[in-house]
Parts: structure tokens; C-alpha cells; sequence
């Protein structure tokens, strides 16, 4: 208020004008809908009529927050005023009429509008998705993309309201698709690039999201959809199999947040308590009761329910873990299972077992396996040297552990696949995963460290001998970004590695996890973790899960799930800790 103050005795009125609206905006966001109101109208008076962009800036605030009061007439007038404001303007504001549209949308949902809800959000996400296409650069939509999340929430939400009203008229398919629309979009564009350079195409020919129609036709008898959207107060579950859609509510990411924070950690660490679980399972399953059927469960997640493994949900009346009933593989999105699904068929796809492993990697020179290794490691260095832009030698990475256990893993695949790829020691380097046998396998298996960068989820990456043979330094690590450049024709990729599966969570865009990498590096699906496995836990799970696989031709779901099982009934390996943390991304047939 003091800066108001100063502005009006220096005579600046714009400057006022500014300081009113955007305290209007706090006083509405807080809920105080009266100094919210007399803020903008203030606001608004000092505005001079010539300044037309900054009228349809403050009557959109006013649209805002009679739509927060509840009051979607006064909202649609306000904002229509700002439509035509904006589209006289001789200097276009995309951002301000695309919102201006959303808040009309939003209020004629509200008067139960249809088919005006329907165009004018139409209108506003095209603006949106135009602009976006516009930046071109993953480093700039990825971060526009995330913050026009809102309007996709929101017309999500029109859609359902409309849907409860009016049940049968397809807006929960709309809600669907406005929903795919949303998803993994920088990810679908790095699978559109390299379709167009695979094909000869334009460069990034266009993947559109998925029609409703075209998600069931994705599906077979033996699967259905469970695909899960968050917005801040409100959430919804579909559930899709080839015969109909439907829908239910369920709470939003304000609510479920430390619900699923809880259920993580009592799941990732052995720690018996099945409270936090069930609660999520209650909310998450409780509305399909009785409406599951087929053998299979595609699950497609919002937000932090990514971290979740929902094999290991307890499920019915005993609370036995989802796995036992259903074989469970993980989404990101629909639309991104279409893509997988176009991709041009590997060269090498009538040989299943051709196999390339890269496994127990030399981190350091005082591993026995350095001819003279010095009899003990040096000192480490400090601990918050994290940052994976430093050189190999100022990572810290000195202080990973030899996985020995991932030796056993490698093993198992050459003694199933005869002539398989195999580099294991110090040949189990970073020139090794660009090789031609590694970029031609059909099956590519890496047993090894994984390292995140939340701050930048490119510089995440896997880690190989950090070492040659005469124990001098040489660069191992392999980054988010160049494993998207790979250009594998892996069927499937198997990262036997800590917390591959993960990563920072961007809203629309879900985990920037490896494993969003190796998809879009050319695997059709993948295996990665959610969790750091124990070393022999791991081991004993990918021992089963190959023999299924290689050995009894079982398909990647299907192997997955059954030494899931085989672990789950062993007392030493019931704990989902030991069995959960794996799971299959992408198609499963």
C-alpha cells in the first residue's frame, strides 16, 4: 500500500493502476473477495481509455474472480468486454485473448453453455498450442507448456461439470482427450523428430493426442485404461477398455500430495506400515470396484502419482498387493503409446534374443579389478559436489559403489541369448552403448548407477567405467540428452539402475526420469526403477524376469509380473522394497 501511496504523490497513475491490480490479485487469491473487487475497480477507474491492452487486462482479473465468487454471468460479461478489447487491439496479445477466451469458456460451463464452453475453450487451448509450437525449443516450450497447465485443468473441469449435468453428451471424452492433449507433449516431439528424420519426413511432422475413439481402438479385450488427471482441488479417473468409457472424481493434487509422499516412502522402504498404501489404494481403485475385468492394467498418471508402483497397492477385501490380480504397465501418455506404436519395425525384430548388456563398470582406480589399485580409496570428495556439469573427477563420483551382483545379471542373459552383446569391467564404457551392436540389439540390458539432476533433468544420465584399464580417469557418464540421440532400435531396454523411472516432476509433462530418455532414444518400451533396489534383490528379480522372457518366450509384462510374483512369495523377498520397484513403461504387446 505504501508503494500506491508514493506512486499517486509522484503523479504516476499507471503506475498505480499496476500496484491496485496486482494487489487485487493477492486479495483474491487469498479468498477476500470484497478488497480483491474494490482494488480492480480502483484499477480499472485510473486506467486512461486509451489503454486498451491494460482495460482487457483488468476486466480479465475481474472475470477471475467472479468466476471464484461463483458468479459465471458477471464472469462472461466481464470477460467478453476483454475478448473484444483484445481483438481490437492493433498489436496482437495472444496470452491475454487466450485468456480472455478460457474465462469465457469457463463461464458458460458454469451457465451450462455447452456449446459455447465448448468453442471458446476450444479457442483458448488452440491459441495456447499455437504458441507453443511458435518456440520451437524444447528448453523454452517445456517451461511455457508447464505454466499454461491451468487452462487445460480448467477446461478438464468445465468438461466434467458439464458431464455431470448433462451425462451421455461425450464431455467426458472431451475431458479425455483435453487431458492427452496435455500430456508428454516434448516427449511426443522428440518421437515426431525422429519419425520425420526415420521417414524422410519435414522435420518434426506433427503427432496429434488421441481421440477418445482412438484410445479404445489401442486396447485390446485382455486390458483396460485406468488414466488418472490432477488438477489442484479436483482430480478424475477414467476408466477405458474397448466397449466404453467412464468416470469418476477423486481428489486433487492438494490432497494426495502427502498421501502419496507417505505411501512412497512405506513402500520403498521396507518399513511394514501398509497404512499410507491402503488409504491411496481406497482412494485410487475403490471407484473401479467391480468394473475390472481382463488380465491387464494400463495405468496412466498425473503428477507425483508417478512415483507410485501400483502393483504394490493392497487391493480388496485381504489388502493383497493389485499384482496378484492384474499384470500392471505404465503410460506416459496414450498418445505416446500410438507413437511408439508407429515407429517403423526394427531391422532386427524377427531375432528376439538379439541381446546387448553392459554391467558391473569400473567407478574408480582403487577397484581390484585396476592392476596396482592403491590399498585403500582416497578421501571423498564433499559431499555437495552434485552438480553433473563438473568433470568426471570433481563429481564424486568416486564414491559409487561396485554393483557385483549386476555381473550375475549379465550372465544369466548370455546363457539364455547365445551370441549376445556382452561388455562387462572396463569395457563396459560409454563408446560401448554407441556402438552398432549396441544401437542394432533388439534387447538392450544396463546394470549400473543412475544419477538425477532435479535442477536440470538433462545432465541426469547413467554412469560407465569411469576408469581404462590402467586405472586412468576417462569420461563415463552418459546424460539425459545423449541417450535421447541414440538412435536405438531397441524392443525393449532394461535399466537395472537406481531410480531410472524417476526424475523432477513437471506439471504436463510428468517424471523426467531415464526412461522418458531411452523412449525417446528409439525404445518401443522399458523396463526402469522407481526406487534403489538392493543389489541382490535386484539381481534375484532380473534372474526370474529373464528366464521368463528369454528362456519361456514369455512377453516383457508377463515376465515382469511373474518374477514379481515369485519374489513376492519368497519370505526373504516378500517386502516391496525387493520386488516393486521395477516396472514396464510402453506397450506391452
Amino acid at each position: 500500500m505504501e508503494v500506491r501511496i508514493e506512486r499517486r504523490a509522484d503523479g504516476d497513475l499507471a503506475g498505480e493502476a499496476g500496484t491496485l491490480d496486482r494487489l487485487g490479485t493477492v486479495h483474491r487469491d487469498s479468498g477476500r473477495w470484497d478488497q480483491a473487487l474494490a482494488c480492480y475497480r480502483r484499477s480499472l477507474a485510473l486506467i486512461p481509455p486509451s489503454a486498451v491492452r491494460n482495460i482487457a487486462h483488468s476486466l480479465s482479473n475481474q472475470a477471475e474472480l467472479w468466476l471464484a465468487r461463483g458468479d459465471p454471468a458477471a464472469a462472461s460479461r466481464l470477460a467478453q468486454r476483454a475478448a473484444t478489447d483484445f481483438a481490437a487491439l492493433p498489436a496482437p496479445d495472444p496470452f491475454g485473448a487466450a485468456h480472455a477466451r478460457y474465462l469465457l469458456g469457463r463461464a458458460a460451463a458454469g451457465l451450462d453453455d455447452a456449446a459455447g464452453a465448448r468453442r471458446h475453450l476450444g479457442q483458448a487451448l488452440k491459441t495456447i498450442e499455437t504458441l507453443r509450437e511458435e518456440l520451437g525449443d524444447q528448453t523454452l516450450t517445456l517451461p511455457f507448456f508447464a505454466l499454461r497447465q491451468t487452462y487445460f485443468e480448467g477446461t478438464i473441469e468445465s468438461f466434467m461439470d458439464l458431464d455431470a449435468k448433462a451425462p451421455g453428451d461425450g464431455f467426458a471424452r472431451a475431458a479425455l482427450e483435453t487431458s492427452e492433449r496435455a500430456r508428454m507433449r516434448t516427449l511426443l516431439d522428440s518421437l515426431a523428430e525422429r519419425r520425420s528424420r526415420d521417414r524422410g519426413l519435414p522435420p518434426r511432422a506433427p503427432l496429434l493426442p488421441v481421440t477418445a475413439s482412438q484410445i479404445q481402438e489401442l486396447l485390446d479385450d485382455e486390458t483396460m485404461l485406468l488414466d488418472y488427471s490432477l488438477g489442484e482441488e479436483r482430480g478424475v479417473l477414467w476408466v477405458v477398455d474397448r466397449h466404453g468409457i467412464t468416470s469418476s472424481s477423486i481428489p486433487g493434487r492438494r490432497a494426495l500430495t502427502p498421501l502419496v509422499r507417505q505411501a512412497y516412502r512405506a513402500l520403498s522402504q521396507s518399513i511394514g506400515d501398509l497404512e499410507a498404501p491402503g488409504r491411496l489404494a481406497h482412494i485410487l481403485l475403490d471407484p473401479v470396484a467391480g468394473r475390472l475385468h481382463g488380465r491387464r492394467l494400463a495405468v496412466v498418471t498425473d503428477g507425483l502419482l508417478a512415483f507410485i508402483p501400483f502393483a504394490a497397492l493392497p487391493w480388496g477385501p485381504d489388502r493383497r498387493p493389485l499384482i496378484e490380480s492384474y499384470e500392471i504397465v505404465r503410460l506416459p501418455s496414450v498418445t505416446i503409446l500410438a507413437a511408439l506404436r508407429r515407429r517403423a519395425t526394427p531391422h532386427n525384430s524377427h531375432n528376439p534374443q538379439t541381446a546387448a548388456v553392459l554391467a558391473d563398470p569400473v567407478f574408480s582406480s582403487w577397484d581390484r579389478r585396476v592392476p596396482g589399485h592403491p590399498p585403500h580409496p582416497p578421501e571423498p570428495p564433499p559431499a555437495d559436489r552434485s552438480d553433473l556439469t563438473r568433470s568426471v573427477s570433481d563429481l564424486g563420483m568416486s564414491r559409487l559403489q561396485r554393483l557385483p551382483s549386476t555381473r550375475r545379471e549379465a550372465e544369466v542373459i548370455a546363457a539364455l541369448a547365445p551370441g549376445s552383446f556382452i561388455a562387462l569391467d572396463f569395457a563396459a564404457r560409454r563408446e560401448a552403448l554407441q556402438s552398432p551392436a549396441v544401437r542394432g540389439a533388439n534387447l538392450l540390458h544396463l546394470a549400473t548407477h543412475g544419477l538425477l539432476n532435479a535442477k536440470n533433468p538433462a545432465l541426469s544420465g547413467i554412469v560407465l567405467s569411469l576408469v581404462d584399464a590402467q586405472g586412468r580417469p576417462r569420461e563415463g557418464f552418459l546424460r539425459a540428452d545423449e541417450i535421447s540421440g541414440l538412435g536405438l532400435s531397441a524392443d525393449l531396454v532394461v535399466l537395472s539402475a537406481c531410480k531410472t523411472a524417476l526424475g523432477p516432476e513437471v506439471r504436463g509433462e510428468g517424471l523426467l526420469g531415464l526412461s522418458r530418455a531411452f523412449l525417446a532414444g528409439g525404445a518401443r518400451r522399458l523396463v526402469g526403477s522407481l526406487w534403489s533396489v538392493e543389489d541382490r534383490a535386484s539381481a534375484d528379480l532380473m534372474e526370474r524376469f529373464y528366464d521368463g522372457l528369454l528362456r519361456r518366450k514369455l512377453p516383457p509384462a508377463t515376465a515382469l509380473r511373474e518374477a514379481q510374483l515369485a519374489l513376492l512369495r519368497n519370505p526373504e523377498r516378500k517386502e516391496p522394497a525387493d520386488w516393486a520397484g521395477f516396472e514396464l513403461q510402453g506397450d506391452w504387446r
